[in-house]
């Protein structure tokens, strides 16, 4: 995958991005308003993901070792319009198997864009895949919810803020 930081000050050059930027900082305060988040600072990663094949390892975007100024939201808004299933690319989320049950069944494979993975895990989690359609937002605690990005057979593209 590629990455690129980019900086406060780029962003009104990039209208759009503009646009996330300040939903974000308004989700942050409402977030700090209503559950005391006390968020003092965010970062953020772009990525494009080329096709061919890219994908990510499962991982934790932060771990309980970890002290001081760590991630405790990740937010992550996908770019990629008129998004087909065959380009693969989901998120896979690890989740308890009660909980991927209700999203199945909430919103089967079809319309959210959501379904249970097959399979149960040693340790009572389940995957949950997300495709990366364009303008969905999906937020989760970084440091207690594994993911991995599927490999991807087209170019992916998403923002990423912890």
């Amino acid at each position: 995958d590629s990455e690129a930081g980019v900086a406060n000050a780029d962003a009104a050059y990039y209208k759009d991005l503009d646009v996330y930027l300040a939903k974000m900082a308004e989700l942050r305060e409402e977030l700090d308003s209503a559950l005391s988040f006390g968020c003092v600072r965010t970062s953020m990663m772009l990525t494009r993901y080329p096709g061919a094949g890219a994908r990510y390892a499962r991982h934790l975007d932060a771990t309980p070792e970890q002290t001081g100024d760590v991630r405790r939201l990740t937010a992550v808004y996908y770019m990629n319009p008129d998004w087909k299933v065959e380009n693969g690319g989901c998120l896979r989320v690890y989740v308890p198997a009660e909980l991927a049950d209700r999203v199945a069944a909430e919103f089967g494979t079809e319309g959210g864009g959501a379904a249970g993975g097959s399979g149960e895990h040693p340790e009572g989690l389940r995957p949950l895949d997300i495709e990366p359609r364009l303008d969905r937002l999906v937020l989760f605690a970084s440091g207690w919810l594994e993911h991995e990005v599927l490999p991807s057979h087209a170019e992916r593209s998403a923002i990423t803020t912890w």
